[in-house]
């Protein structure tokens, strides 16, 4: 009866994970975080190269550091951002594959302790 218990009540923590599903689908669906993050990287590689570009033309330095520092700072955090969005993702998508390995190992034990308690019955 004990095995029983502390069983049923693992089964109960393992399938309550309702609350992160919703965010979870959203994100996994059709890879939208992954696209999300490459648009961002994208972005930022182009903020960077123009920020370069229109600093280039200027021959005085001080008027290419507020566009090099605006133009590198805004880059470079799109760049960090959208690779913080791939690997969420991918993160994500690893949760979500564990989760529903998690499900279908906890149901075959169940199906397995089902079997063994019809055996002795």
């Amino acid at each position: 009866m004990t095995a029983e218990t502390s069983f049923d009540s693992s089964v109960e923590l393992v399938t309550d994970t309702s609350r992160g599903e919703a965010l979870t689908g959203l994100l996994t669906r059709d890879g939208v975080g992954r696209v999300v993050g490459l648009a961002l990287l994208a972005a930022g590689v182009v903020v960077l190269a123009v920020a370069w570009a229109r600093s280039s033309e200027l021959a005085d330095v001080p008027r290419q550091m507020p566009l090099l520092i605006s133009g590198g700072l805004t880059g470079i955090g799109l760049v960090v951002v959208g690779v913080t969005a791939i690997a969420l993702d991918a993160t994500v998508r690893q949760s979500a594959e564990r989760r529903r390995r998690a499900d279908a190992m906890t149901d075959a034990v169940t199906a397995l302790q089902r079997a063994l308690e019809e055996g002795r019955a």
